[in-house]
Protein backbone atom coordinates (compact mmCIF):
# COMPACT_ATOMS: atom_id res chain seq x y z
CA UNK A 1 0.00 0.00 0.00
CA UNK A 2 1.40 3.36 -1.02
CA UNK A 3 0.84 6.15 1.47
CA UNK A 4 2.25 9.66 1.56
CA UNK A 5 2.30 11.76 4.72
CA UNK A 6 3.04 15.46 4.23
CA UNK A 7 5.32 14.70 1.31
CA UNK A 8 7.10 11.86 3.13
CA UNK A 9 6.76 8.70 1.04
CA UNK A 10 7.41 5.37 2.82
CA UNK A 11 7.98 3.69 -0.54
CA UNK A 12 11.17 5.73 -0.82
CA UNK A 13 12.14 5.63 2.85
CA UNK A 14 11.61 2.01 3.85
CA UNK A 15 14.33 -0.44 2.87
CA UNK A 16 14.81 -4.11 3.71
CA UNK A 17 18.39 -4.33 4.94
CA UNK A 18 18.15 -8.05 5.71
CA UNK A 19 15.31 -10.57 5.44
CA UNK A 20 12.56 -9.29 7.71
CA UNK A 21 14.55 -6.25 8.88
CA UNK A 22 13.22 -2.96 7.54
CA UNK A 23 15.07 0.31 8.11
CA UNK A 24 12.85 3.40 8.00
CA UNK A 25 14.40 6.80 7.39
CA UNK A 26 12.11 9.39 8.93
CA UNK A 27 12.22 13.14 8.32
CA UNK A 28 14.15 13.77 11.53
CA UNK A 29 14.92 10.38 13.08
CA UNK A 30 14.81 6.70 12.14
CA UNK A 31 13.23 3.47 13.35
CA UNK A 32 13.35 -0.23 12.49
CA UNK A 33 10.68 -2.87 11.91
CA UNK A 34 11.58 -6.53 12.48
CA UNK A 35 9.23 -9.15 11.01
CA UNK A 36 9.33 -12.87 11.67
CA UNK A 37 6.39 -14.74 10.20
CA UNK A 38 3.11 -12.98 11.01
CA UNK A 39 4.55 -11.09 13.99
CA UNK A 40 6.57 -7.89 14.11
CA UNK A 41 8.21 -5.50 16.54
CA UNK A 42 9.34 -1.89 16.35
CA UNK A 43 12.73 -0.67 17.50
CA UNK A 44 12.49 3.00 18.47
CA UNK A 45 9.76 5.31 17.21
CA UNK A 46 11.21 8.64 16.12
CA UNK A 47 10.17 12.04 17.44
CA UNK A 48 6.57 12.79 18.53
CA UNK A 49 6.08 14.52 15.18
CA UNK A 50 6.98 11.27 13.40
CA UNK A 51 3.93 9.35 14.63
CA UNK A 52 2.03 9.50 11.34
CA UNK A 53 5.18 8.46 9.51
CA UNK A 54 5.66 5.48 11.82
CA UNK A 55 2.06 4.39 11.20
CA UNK A 56 2.40 4.92 7.44
CA UNK A 57 5.62 2.89 7.30
CA UNK A 58 3.94 -0.05 9.01
CA UNK A 59 0.92 0.06 6.70
CA UNK A 60 3.25 0.32 3.71
CA UNK A 61 4.66 -3.04 4.82
CA UNK A 62 1.14 -4.48 5.06
CA UNK A 63 1.15 -4.38 8.85
CA UNK A 64 -1.40 -2.98 11.27
CA UNK A 65 0.10 -0.82 14.04
CA UNK A 66 -2.21 -2.37 16.63
CA UNK A 67 -0.64 -5.78 15.92
CA UNK A 68 2.86 -4.79 17.07
CA UNK A 69 4.02 -7.36 19.61
CA UNK A 70 6.36 -4.89 21.30
CA UNK A 71 8.12 -1.56 20.91
CA UNK A 72 11.75 -1.84 21.98
CA UNK A 73 13.57 1.36 22.94
CA UNK A 74 17.33 1.61 22.64
CA UNK A 75 17.26 4.52 25.09
CA UNK A 76 15.00 7.24 26.44
CA UNK A 77 15.80 10.29 24.31
CA UNK A 78 12.86 12.01 22.63
CA UNK A 79 14.03 11.17 19.09
CA UNK A 80 13.59 7.48 19.94
CA UNK A 81 10.57 7.47 22.26
CA UNK A 82 8.28 9.84 20.34
CA UNK A 83 5.46 7.36 19.63
CA UNK A 84 6.00 5.01 22.58
CA UNK A 85 3.28 6.51 24.80
CA UNK A 86 0.86 6.54 21.85
CA UNK A 87 1.40 2.86 21.07
CA UNK A 88 1.07 1.92 24.72
CA UNK A 89 -2.12 3.92 25.31
CA UNK A 90 -3.82 3.38 21.94
CA UNK A 91 -2.99 -0.27 21.23
CA UNK A 92 -1.72 -1.67 24.51
CA UNK A 93 1.63 -2.35 22.87
CA UNK A 94 4.25 -3.42 25.43
CA UNK A 95 7.01 -0.80 25.56
CA UNK A 96 10.26 -2.44 26.64
CA UNK A 97 13.71 -1.16 27.48
CA UNK A 98 16.73 -2.08 29.57
CA UNK A 99 16.29 -1.95 33.35
CA UNK A 100 18.96 0.73 33.56
CA UNK A 101 16.98 2.94 31.19
CA UNK A 102 13.50 2.40 32.63
CA UNK A 103 13.35 5.49 34.84
CA UNK A 104 14.49 7.61 31.88
CA UNK A 105 11.84 6.16 29.55
CA UNK A 106 9.13 6.58 32.21
CA UNK A 107 10.06 10.24 32.66
CA UNK A 108 11.33 9.88 36.21
CA UNK A 109 14.90 10.81 35.24
CA UNK A 110 16.57 12.87 32.53
CA UNK A 111 19.84 11.95 30.86
CA UNK A 112 20.38 14.55 28.19
CA UNK A 113 21.74 18.05 27.67
CA UNK A 114 20.13 20.64 29.90
CA UNK A 115 18.31 23.74 28.67
CA UNK A 116 21.18 25.85 29.98
CA UNK A 117 23.74 23.82 28.03
CA UNK A 118 21.71 24.19 24.86
CA UNK A 119 21.13 27.91 25.25
CA UNK A 120 24.79 28.56 26.02
CA UNK A 121 25.64 27.08 22.62
CA UNK A 122 22.69 28.47 20.65
CA UNK A 123 24.88 31.12 19.03
CA UNK A 124 26.59 28.36 17.05
CA UNK A 125 24.84 27.90 13.68
CA UNK A 126 24.87 24.11 13.90
CA UNK A 127 23.38 24.10 17.39
CA UNK A 128 20.76 26.68 16.41
CA UNK A 129 19.75 24.55 13.43
CA UNK A 130 19.50 21.55 15.75
CA UNK A 131 17.20 23.49 18.11
CA UNK A 132 14.89 24.42 15.24
CA UNK A 133 15.04 20.83 14.01
CA UNK A 134 13.91 19.26 17.30
CA UNK A 135 11.16 21.83 17.87
CA UNK A 136 9.72 21.16 14.42
CA UNK A 137 9.90 17.43 15.13
CA UNK A 138 7.63 17.86 18.16
CA UNK A 139 10.23 17.43 20.90
CA UNK A 140 8.45 19.94 23.15
CA UNK A 141 5.27 17.83 23.00
CA UNK A 142 6.98 14.62 24.10
CA UNK A 143 5.29 12.45 26.70
CA UNK A 144 7.01 9.72 28.72
CA UNK A 145 6.02 6.09 28.31
CA UNK A 146 4.86 5.66 31.89
CA UNK A 147 3.70 2.06 31.30
CA UNK A 148 7.07 0.92 29.98
CA UNK A 149 8.64 -2.12 31.61
CA UNK A 150 12.12 -3.60 31.71
CA UNK A 151 12.79 -6.53 29.41
CA UNK A 152 14.50 -9.76 30.39
CA UNK A 153 16.16 -12.39 28.24
CA UNK A 154 13.13 -14.68 28.24
CA UNK A 155 10.79 -11.89 27.13
CA UNK A 156 13.10 -10.93 24.27
CA UNK A 157 13.52 -14.54 23.12
CA UNK A 158 9.74 -14.80 22.66
CA UNK A 159 9.64 -11.83 20.25
CA UNK A 160 10.11 -11.87 16.46
CA UNK A 161 13.78 -12.20 15.63
CA UNK A 162 14.59 -13.37 19.19
CA UNK A 163 16.63 -10.23 19.98
CA UNK A 164 19.55 -10.28 22.38
CA UNK A 165 20.07 -7.00 24.22
CA UNK A 166 23.62 -5.65 24.40
CA UNK A 167 24.40 -2.96 26.96
CA UNK A 168 26.39 -0.01 25.57
CA UNK A 169 26.19 2.66 28.30
CA UNK A 170 27.62 6.10 27.66
CA UNK A 171 25.08 7.90 25.51
CA UNK A 172 22.68 7.19 28.38
CA UNK A 173 23.17 4.89 31.39
CA UNK A 174 20.96 2.15 29.94
CA UNK A 175 21.64 2.58 26.23
CA UNK A 176 21.42 -0.74 24.38
CA UNK A 177 21.70 -2.37 21.00
CA UNK A 178 19.83 -5.44 19.82
CA UNK A 179 21.43 -8.44 18.14
CA UNK A 180 19.47 -10.83 15.92
CA UNK A 181 20.42 -14.17 14.42
CA UNK A 182 20.81 -13.98 10.67
CA UNK A 183 18.75 -16.29 8.47
CA UNK A 184 21.47 -16.58 5.82
CA UNK A 185 24.18 -19.17 6.58
CA UNK A 186 26.86 -16.71 5.44
CA UNK A 187 26.12 -14.26 8.25
CA UNK A 188 25.71 -15.12 11.86
CA UNK A 189 24.03 -12.04 13.30
CA UNK A 190 22.59 -8.63 12.64
CA UNK A 191 23.14 -5.89 15.16
CA UNK A 192 20.76 -2.93 15.37
CA UNK A 193 22.15 0.14 17.02
CA UNK A 194 21.61 3.81 17.65
CA UNK A 195 25.04 4.69 16.34
CA UNK A 196 25.33 4.97 12.58
CA UNK A 197 23.20 4.53 9.49
CA UNK A 198 25.93 2.99 7.39
CA UNK A 199 26.09 -0.78 7.11
CA UNK A 200 29.56 -2.12 7.82
CA UNK A 201 30.88 0.94 9.64
CA UNK A 202 31.87 1.12 13.30
CA UNK A 203 29.32 1.98 15.94
CA UNK A 204 29.43 5.58 17.16
CA UNK A 205 28.68 6.59 20.69
CA UNK A 206 27.92 10.02 22.04
CA UNK A 207 29.95 12.04 24.45
CA UNK A 208 27.82 11.91 27.60
CA UNK A 209 27.85 15.71 28.08
CA UNK A 210 27.47 17.06 24.57
CA UNK A 211 25.38 16.48 21.47
CA UNK A 212 28.11 15.49 19.06
CA UNK A 213 29.28 11.96 18.40
CA UNK A 214 32.54 10.08 18.55
CA UNK A 215 33.71 6.78 17.18
CA UNK A 216 33.73 3.68 19.31
CA UNK A 217 35.72 0.51 18.80
CA UNK A 218 33.98 -2.33 16.95
CA UNK A 219 33.01 -5.17 19.24
CA UNK A 220 31.40 -8.60 18.66
CA UNK A 221 27.59 -8.62 18.76
CA UNK A 222 27.65 -10.85 21.80
CA UNK A 223 30.03 -13.16 23.58
CA UNK A 224 29.31 -16.31 21.59
CA UNK A 225 28.75 -14.84 18.12
CA UNK A 226 31.42 -13.78 15.60
CA UNK A 227 32.17 -10.14 14.94
CA UNK A 228 30.84 -10.35 11.36
CA UNK A 229 27.69 -8.20 11.55
CA UNK A 230 25.51 -5.83 9.60
CA UNK A 231 25.20 -2.45 11.28
CA UNK A 232 22.01 -0.38 11.10
CA UNK A 233 20.93 2.56 13.17
CA UNK A 234 18.37 5.04 14.30
CA UNK A 235 20.72 8.04 13.87
CA UNK A 236 22.61 9.61 11.04
CA UNK A 237 24.72 12.42 12.54
CA UNK A 238 28.40 11.47 12.43
CA UNK A 239 30.76 14.29 13.41
CA UNK A 240 34.13 14.45 15.12
CA UNK A 241 33.75 15.35 18.76
CA UNK A 242 35.84 18.20 20.13
CA UNK A 243 34.08 18.35 23.48
CA UNK A 244 36.32 18.90 26.51
CA UNK A 245 34.43 16.31 28.56
CA UNK A 246 35.69 12.77 28.96
CA UNK A 247 34.46 10.54 26.17
CA UNK A 248 32.34 7.57 27.19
Amino acid sequence: MRQKTNGWDPAKRVSEQAPGVHFVEGPASNWIVVRDGPGFILIDSGYPGDRHHVLASLRHLGLEPADALALLLTHGHVDHTGSAAFFSESYGTPVLCAAGELAHVQGKEKHQVTLGQVLSRAWRPRVFRWIVHVIKAGALAARPATQATAWDAATLRALPGRPVAISVPGHTPGNTQSCFRKREPSRSAIRLSAGTRSAGSPVRKCCIRCITQIRARRSPPCETWPASTLWLSCRDMVRPCACRWTKQ
